[in-house]
Order: C-alpha cells, then sequence, then structure tokens
C-alpha cells in the first residue's frame, strides 16, 4: 500500500493489510460471494505481506491483484464487480450471456464466471473444467446457453454444458511448422495464433511464421456446425486486423510485405 503527503510531496510505502477479504464479506472493494475459494484468498495475502523481498514490495506488481468488470449503465460506465486474479479472456453474445476466464492470483489455476444478464451479475461455475490439463487457453464466443468455444493449445473445443465437458473440433498445430536448423536443432513455429467467431458459426485463425514463411500467413476458417475445414489459404502479407460484420462476413486488413501497400 502507499500513502503521500501534499505539502511535503512524500510517499511510504507499507505491506500492511487493514483487512482480511477471506473473513470480511461484506467488504466492499472485493466480490467474496463469487470468490471460489476463500482459504487461497487468505493464503495469498498473508504470502503477499509477510513473506516479500524488498524489492518485490516496492515493485510496480500489485499485491493484490483485482480486475473490475464495467458495464453500460443508462449511458454511465459503472463498475459492476471485482474479482481477484487477472482476467485472461471473455466473450459475451447478443443476447447478455458472457464468460470470462480468470487466472488465479497465487496457485495459477484457471476459474470462469457466467453472466446472463451482460455483466450485471456473475456466478462461478464451479463444474467448469479446463479442455487441456495445462497451456494457454482463451474464450472466443459464447454460442448458446451453456454453450461456448475456447482455444487451448492451438485447438479449438466446444462445451454445451457449461465447461463440464468438451468436444475437439479443430487444430491448428499442422500450421506450426517443426524444422532442424543448421545444428541439427529441432525448431518448433512459436508464432500466435489468433482466431475469430463470427456469430454464425465460423471461426478463422490466422498465423505468421517469420522464420518458415516470412512473407505469409496462413489463414484458415472452420465451421463449427458442419464441423469441416471451409478454406485452408496461404496468404502473401500480414494481417493486421481481422474482424466480421454482423451478418457473419469476415475482413481484415492485409500488408502485402514486398509493395509496402495495405489494402
Amino acid at each position: 500500500m502507499e500513502s503521500c503527503d501534499r505539502e511535503t510531496r512524500t510517499c511510504r510505502h507499507s505491506k500492511n493489510v487493514g483487512f482480511d477479504p477471506a473473513k470480511d464479506t461484506d467488504i466492499p472493494l472485493l466480490n467474496l460471494k463469487i470468490s471460489p475459494d476463500k482459504k487461497v484468498i487468505s493464503d495469498y495475502l498473508e504470502k503477499q505481506t509477510y513473506e516479500l523481498r524488498r524489492s518485490e514490495v516496492y515493485g510496480s506488481r500489485p499485491l493484490v491483484p483485482v480486475t473490475y468488470i464495467m458495464t453500460e449503465q443508462d449511458g454511465d460506465l459503472r463498475v459492476s464487480a471485482m474479482f481477484m486474479g487477472r482476467a485472461e479472456s471473455r466473450a459475451c453474445d447478443e443476447q447478455g450471456q458472457c464468460l470470462i476466464l480468470f487466472q488465479d492470483y497465487g496457485s495459477y489455476k484457471k476459474y470462469v464466471f457466467y453472466s446472463g444478464d451482460g455483466g450485471q451479475n456473475w456466478r462461478w461455475l464451479s463444474q467448469w473444467q479446463m479442455p487441456e490439463v495445462a497451456g494457454d487457453a482463451k474464450i472466443i464466443a459464447v454460442t448458446a446457453p451453456g454453450s461456448g468455444l475456447m482455444v487451448q493449445n492451438n485447438t479449438l473445443y466446444q462445451t454445451r454444458d457449461y465447461g463440464q465437458n468438451w468436444r475437439l473440433l479443430f487444430s491448428m498445430d499442422h500450421r506450426k511448422k517443426r524444422t532442424t536448423d543448421r545444428y541439427g536443432h529441432r525448431y518448433v513455429s512459436l508464432k500466435n495464433i489468433d482466431w475469430h467467431y463470427n456469430g454464425n458459426g465460423l471461426v478463422a485463425a490466422w498465423m505468421q511464421d517469420k522464420k518458415n514463411d516470412p512473407e505469409n500467413v496462413a489463414l484458415v476458417c472452420f465451421n463449427t456446425r458442419t464441423l469441416k475445414t471451409e478454406s485452408d489459404l496461404l496468404i502473401p502479407g500480414e494481417i493486421g486486423a481481422l474482424n466480421s460484420t454482423t451478418g457473419g462476413e469476415f475482413y481484415f486488413t492485409l500488408t502485402e510485405k514486398r509493395a509496402g501497400v495495405r489494402v
């Protein structure tokens, strides 16, 4: 915690916490009604306030990371919920059904919360299980009540029961090129893969592999309803941004590397 004196223009740092949110459910700062584990909060606070090195205490990293959820109410942005942890991804549909994925602040576990009213109220989905044991994950779409699309480890998954069970739909691993360099070392492309759902059953995935195909971008379109790949292209240039219209048509900006022209 930091306190400053305007008259003396000095600030003092302290690692004291004046409350224990794991024991007091009325603290307005933290919405504990949706916290998955109060003991984890208490343990984390104890670790942060009593076991940190001096360099960590005065660093820029917050002692207790809090994520604010803001929604529009009567034309104004207002805080509707506060979570302990860091938001990894979120998605909402046109009916106001939302999913948000958080990474735990102490154990690095992932939790998912659901809102059926556009983010005004939230509940923890205790039954939610990640498709894979470990790996980066991202929620890309809410497709129906209880249904959603998630990407983990370059693979697209679908759930129809709020994350209890998953169906593997499509993988981009075939685009993660594996080659051997001149020293005999295996190389796997680490370039990020971007994903976008068009709201009408189609998912676009694209990646730039600057080492193997510096002038091209791989662009794949997968149909989640027919479970078929609609297209698998290698396009000269670099996709700067990709989105879709309300009717589901994809559009994107493309930079042609050699000509340096954006089309």
